[in-house]
């Protein structure tokens, strides 16, 4: 995912917002909002994103751990998610 926020022009916070999306007081986040709005008040370095199947919030200096998210998932028979 940090790859996908360097790709990306963000705000003066450092924020990328994919989506419909209201960042205040926030900074640093990559948020891809899917279809509905997302809100962050005072988030800092997170990773948000919103399908229509999950959401996913993750601390960005922690986005390659997303591998063992999927692992669980595999390992609770829910590949649907995947």
């Amino acid at each position: 995912w940090n790859a996908v926020y360097e790709m990306h022009r963000r705000d003066g916070n450092g924020n990328v917002a994919l989506g419909d999306a209201l960042l205040l007081a926030s900074g640093g986040n990559f948020v891809d909002a899917g279809s509905r709005l997302v809100v962050l008040l005072g988030a800092e370095n997170l990773i948000v994103v919103d399908t229509p199947d999950a959401l996913l919030i993750a601390a960005r200096e922690r986005a390659q751990e997303v591998g063992a998210v999927v692992k669980a998932l595999e390992k609770q028979g829910r590949r649907k998610l995947l």
